[in-house]
């Protein structure tokens, strides 16, 4: 009885139970079409459920001190809508 009452509560809280995978590969496609707006981005991978992005860059179009700019980039700026980053920072 204790064990089905807190398997229902951890399940109650958001993003507790497996997604969809259609709906987990697009949102990884979404965060990469993101990252490759940006000017100089070569290659964009998102890793671990998109908790991280790995951003390969053109060297001949990025220098360092653009890509430390780059890299420091703040979310609020970025082309996503507040109900995106609201729904990625809630998982």
């Amino acid at each position: 009885m204790i064990v089905q009452a807190a398997d229902a509560l951890s399940g109650a809280r958001p993003g507790a139970r497996g997604e969809s995978l259609e709906h987990y590969v697009s949102r990884l496609r979404d965060l990469e079409q993101i990252a490759t707006r940006h000017a100089g981005v070569d290659r964009v991978y998102a890793m671990q459920a998109g908790r991280e992005i790995r951003v390969m860059v053109a060297p001949n179009a990025i220098d360092d001190d653009a890509a430390i700019a780059l890299s420091t980039t703040s979310p609020a700026r970025s082309s996503r809508s507040s109900s995106t980053r609201a729904r990625s920072r809630s998982r």
